[in-house]
């Protein structure tokens, strides 16, 4: 029997190795393009978001000199019927997607303020969140602004 001195091939442990490695590069590579193909849907999602919240600032803006009582944890009843205790909900759906709405007046004694603001009772702070499931997770978008009482 005669053997070789200089055999060519691989051995199965570099063909092992070489098949890990390879595994390795095709799951990077199919994780980075799923998170591709899912980035318009997620930017469909927040822009949808911004607007709503955005439209809910300009709704309540317009009301800004009447309806809110920062002193209480009332809401007066705004003019799209929304009455109750602050802060206020509502759902709406948009490209199948179900957003929750809040809109909360901040009170004169919420300690997240400024003092400047929460001693100025011509101010009024108000956060709008907009908040959804997207893939089973929760998420949300808030926007604060301050109104000011016209005279």
């Amino acid at each position: 029997m005669q053997h070789r001195v200089n055999e060519e091939g691989f051995t199965i442990i570099e063909l092992l190795i070489a098949t890990m490695l390879l595994g390795f590069v095709v799951v990077a590579f199919f994780s980075f393009f799923t998170s591709v193909i899912n980035s318009p849907r997620l930017i469909n999602e927040n822009n949808l978001a911004l607007n709503l919240a955005r439209d809910r600032l300009e709704f309540l803006r317009q009301f800004e000199n009447h309806s809110y009582d920062r002193d209480s944890t009332v809401w007066n009843t705004c003019p799209d019927g929304t009455t109750g205790v602050n802060p206020v909900s509502y759902t709406v759906t948009k490209d199948n997607i179900e957003f929750t709405v809040t809109s909360q007046i901040h009170s004169n004694t919420d300690s997240t303020l400024d003092a400047t603001i929460r001693n100025d009772l011509d101010l009024i702070p108000v956060t709008v969140t907009v908040g959804w499931m997207s893939n089973g997770k929760k998420k949300s978008i808030s926007s604060t602004t301050i109104f000011s009482k016209k005279y």
